[in-house]
């Protein structure tokens, strides 16, 4: 353990990091590719040279981060033409090398802890050289070795991989909240480069229940509703029922304004809004009644049961193509998630106050959305964009006021979304129309078809034990051999 006296990582951690640093560039650099190389290469390329949109998802950091190395290298030539892609090639060099580094620095940290009681004379030399070796067998496999040293964003993939479970060990070993939320802002920048970083979410959340359990509490009662909401934003995503539906495709009903509008009167939309607005604001502002606290959600509660009973569409209208998704399942699945809430928050009352507004605020979503007067996730350009966006704040809000180490929880989940936000990159290069415009990410369907890679195959995973499942495994452990 750290403590105020001591540094986390000592000299010979550090010094693992330069070793497995350099000696990983020492290799990599002479055996860059000379120019554009094969598949990708001369797509990414030319997007980090023009700064344009790559393929899904898009990897704003990774070309942003390029585009910075073709400028700084944009002497260098290939017989007599500029030579962008090795630029390119050298920012792959260089933070696979970092990433090698870190990998370094995480073992020998690591390895120290591991080794004091045993090799408490030598524990510090064995695990510098621990750490290098690690990092050096990493660095020189195959598969990094070879995206390592051409045109391609895996290096920087890896690099953020090796940062995040860095700083995830160090949190565990001295839990300090600035390191929370620098691992939040990592973690989020990470995603816009290799979506596939979510994976260690899983193992993260773990960690951190057995360290704090009343963190990871408040990490999860934070988690349900913005959840949620963004399955909320995926029905209303769904299409809209009309004419022209596709026979048997789920359908939605919602607010069009070339046909009728909405199914019932405005009243039903602005007044459960209200009242939701006001049941936050009264739980956020200190010095507020207890009875007003109590009669805001109540209130709203009446307008959404007498809503549902007047308006709650049971069919489609007539002349209307299509099946009606089954919102018994959706309600029931919120229900569930909502009773998890309330058993997470019902030990504090502070934590109850904020169990009682998300549940209203999903309640309300939920219930607009059936009556066709909310709509899922939409263009910018109309208001509809910015409900979940203030939804989110207000949550943020909340869980900093209510809930037990809130202030925490809420930092380091607003890093995050503040390094998811770097996506807003895309529908900005999209509209300067570069040479690389994959998919025209300055429109609304072609950004959300690059961040949810909407051009590669759904995941279909294999049974386990089938035939295929073996024969995959079988596929990757002769890889893990090569």
């Amino acid at each position: 353990m750290a403590t105020a006296k001591t540094r986390f990582f000592s000299s010979s951690d550090w010094l693992a990091f330069w070793a497995g640093l350099v000696l990983a560039f020492a290799v990599y650099a002479p055996s860059l590719g000379p120019s554009v190389g094969l598949e990708d290469a001369g797509e990414l390329a030319t997007a980090a040279q023009t700064l344009g949109v790559p393929h899904p998802p898009g990897y704003p950091l990774w070309t942003l981060l390029s585009w910075l190395f073709c400028r700084l290298f944009g002497w260098v030539t290939w017989q007599g033409y500029a030579n962008p892609a090795w630029a390119v090639s050298l920012c792959s060099a260089l933070t696979g090398a970092l990433a090698a580094g870190l990998t370094a620095l995480l073992i020998s940290r690591s390895a120290r802890d591991l080794l004091k009681d045993a090799f408490a004379t030598s524990s510090e030399n064995t695990a510098c050289l621990s750490g290098i070796a690690a990092a050096l067998a990493f660095a020189y496999s195959p598969v990094m070795w070879s995206q390592a040293v051409i045109v391609e964003v895996y290096a920087l993939g890896a690099l953020f991989l090796a940062l995040v479970l860095l700083l995830t060990y160090r949190w565990f070993q001295a839990p300090q909240n600035k390191t929370l939320i620098w691992l939040g802002l990592i973690f989020g920048l990470g995603l816009t480069n290799y979506q596939v970083l979510l994976l260690a979410a899983l193992p993260i959340a773990l960690l951190v229940f057995l360290r704090k359990r009343r963190l990871a509490f408040t990490f999860l009662a934070l988690l349900i509703p913005l959840g949620l909401t963004c399955h909320i934003l995926a029905l209303g995503a769904l299409p809209s029922a009309d004419i022209f539906s596709t026979p048997g495709a789920p359908v939605i009903l919602r607010p069009d304004p070339d046909t009728e509008g909405p199914l019932a009167p405005l009243w039903v939309y602005i007044i459960p809004s209200v009242l939701l607005l006001g049941s936050v604001v009264a739980n956020l502002r200190r010095g507020v009644p207890r009875w007003l606290q109590a009669a805001l959600p109540l209130l709203l509660l009446l307008s959404l049961l007498l809503s549902a009973i007047f308006y709650a569409p049971t069919a489609l209208p007539k002349g209307f193509i299509g099946t009606l998704h089954n919102f018994a399942k959706t309600w029931a699945f919120h229900g569930a998630a909502l009773l998890l809430l309330w058993g997470l928050c019902w030990r504090f009352r502070r934590s109850r106050r904020f169990a009682l507004v998300a549940t209203l605020g999903q309640i309300t979503q939920l219930a607009l959305l059936q009556q066709g007067l909310l709509l899922g996730l939409t263009d910018p350009n109309t208001a509809w964009f910015w409900w979940p966006i203030a939804w989110n704040i207000a949550l943020l809000a909340l869980a900093w006021r209510l809930l037990p180490c809130g202030r925490t929880a809420a930092k380091t989940l607003a890093a995050a979304q503040l390094g998811l936000s770097l996506y807003a990159y895309m529908p900005i290069a999209s509209s300067t129309h570069p040479a690389m415009n994959w998919g025209y990410a300055r429109t609304w369907e072609g950004f959300k078809n690059a961040i949810t890679r909407g051009q590669y195959e759904a995941l279909t995973p294999a049974s386990l034990f089938s035939q295929r499942y073996l024969s995959q495994l079988w596929a990757y452990l002769q890889d893990l051999r090569l």
